[in-house]
């Protein structure tokens, strides 16, 4: 499992490194790009909410399946000590469950996608669990 993450994101941040690193190219002609509003949209803090489909916690990673639209994203981000983190009991890291819905704020800098906040909504199997 801990290898098929690293695989995921490996695969994730390679795909993104050949986008952003297009992003100051030169258009054709020669010429340096202005900057557009698209352009400016793919760096910054974005908000998605979705279901996480790995945990790392040695390693300070998540991967979620974003929804987006009506359609969904993978995005693995690397979760750092000053993460904020809503998720019971201990609001750390190790309580988010592979299956739990998460709202996420993260930060796209450079060729790194880093969580800013998470909060965990469990999943219904957690919650039933958790009566019990």
């Amino acid at each position: 499992m801990r290898d098929g993450l690293w695989i995921l994101v490996g695969l994730l941040l390679a795909v993104a490194g050949g986008a952003w690193a297009n992003e100051g190219a030169a258009a054709p002609g020669g010429s340096e790009k202005t900057p557009g509003k698209a352009e400016q949209v793919k760096t910054g803090e974005r908000l998605v909410w979705g279901e996480v489909t790995a945990v790392d916690t040695e390693a300070g990673a998540l991967v979620m399946e974003a929804v987006v639209g009506q359609g969904t994203i993978t995005v693995g981000v690397v979760v750092e000590q000053d993460t904020v983190i809503k998720a019971p009991p201990d609001n750390r890291l190790r309580d988010i469950k592979v299956g739990d819905t998460v709202l996420m704020r993260y930060l796209r800098t450079g060729h790194r996608l880093i969580a800013k906040s998470i909060e965990v909504r469990p999943s219904r199997s957690r919650r039933a669990g958790a009566r019990r």
